[in-house]
């Protein structure tokens, strides 16, 4: 009798032990199958990012999202700094996206892709008319130690920019603040039309700034202040695409 209680035991144990592996074997292949979507999903914003920039664009534009979600926190202003919209996927799904802005009022990057983009979540046009809801958005007023580390951060007078030279990565997200350093107005553009949209007008003695994605192609893009002579008395730089 006693040994049909220990061969009892003995089989409920191993019962009971079996259904314990059993168990966690099924737990943990659930959650495998519940993080493999959010894992392919990274994976393809990751090739879809390293399709339009090279792994330096790509490790700039990520750095500059950082920077300023890390400004957003120790302001406080991580709300204002963050808009979210849907996208559409495959059939009737849709999914959500974030994009973080450098300023507030600013165009966001899409902080899975690098893209700089509209409110609604189309890619930023750099060609279109200023101040067009396709074009790159001009922030509010801001102050320079409000923006990322990484902010290009322009002085202009009516005979200078500083800096008047800059290098970029093909494709990155720059984010350039312009100061009007002087006792005038200052309109900041690019020469290039496929930079037309890229514009920022500043008050005298403030800043505001603007993001937008860098050229594909490389080159030289020449920058200026497109207000009365200031062009011709020095107020010009170069942006560098290499």
């Amino acid at each position: 009798m006693e040994d049909t209680k220990k061969k009892i035991f003995i089989v409920v144990a191993i019962l009971v032990v079996v259904g314990i592996v059993g168990y966690l074997l099924l737990s943990n292949q659930q959650v495998k199958e519940s993080l493999q979507p959010q894992e392919q999903q990274e994976g393809e914003n990751m090739t879809e990012a390293s399709e339009e920039m090279n792994e330096e664009a790509a490790k700039e534009t990520e750095n500059l999202i950082e920077e300023a979600q890390q400004k957003a926190q120790e302001q406080g202003t991580s709300t204002r700094n963050e808009v979210t919209w849907q996208e559409e996927g495959e059939g009737t799904s849709t999914k959500s996206k974030t994009g973080v802005r450098m300023a507030e009022g600013g165009s966001p990057i899409d902080t899975q892709t690098g893209k700089v983009v509209t409110e609604e979540g189309e890619k930023a046009d750099n060609a279109a008319t200023p101040g067009s809801p396709e074009a790159p958005t001009q922030s509010f007023t801001t102050s320079e130690e409000d923006l990322p580390e990484s902010t290009v951060k322009m002085k202009i007078t009516q005979s200078s920019i500083d800096p008047a030279e800059f290098s970029v990565s093909p494709g990155q997200a720059v984010s350039i603040s312009v100061t009007a350093a002087g006792d005038a107005t200052e309109i900041f553009r690019f020469d290039d039309p496929s930079l037309e949209g890229v514009a920022v007008g500043v008050a005298p003695g403030k800043t505001r700034a603007i993001t937008f994605n860098a050229p594909t192609d490389t080159g030289d893009y020449t920058y200026y202040s497109d207000v009365a002579n200031h062009r011709a008395l020095g107020a010009k730089g170069v942006m560098i695409v290499e």
